[in-house]
């Protein structure tokens, strides 16, 4: 008889970045030319500790039920289709 899949899974879109080239992407896709400068976790000066790299890791959803999400960007793509501007 096969286990059935239990415990925590992470589900994210695929790929991985950084708020800046998040915030490049969005702009990007608007046609904004915004001039946007990358800033480290030290400089924010956020009370909380981050970790060094916090992307999160699909490889268990994938192994038990098949299940992969699109790239990030095409995601970002679909959504920002999908607004209106003001």
């Amino acid at each position: 008889m096969r286990q059935k899949p239990g415990g925590i899974y992470h589900m994210s879109a695929a790929g991985g970045t950084t708020w800046y080239e998040f915030a490049k992407e969005i702009l990007a896709l608007n046609g904004l030319s915004t001039p946007v400068a990358p800033v480290s976790s030290a400089q924010y000066g956020a009370p909380a500790r981050r970790p060094k790299n916090s992307l999160l890791d699909n490889t268990k959803l994938f192994r038990a039920f098949g299940a992969a999400l699109p790239d990030w960007r095409r995601g970002l793509r679909e959504v920002s289709s999908k607004i209106e501007p003001h």
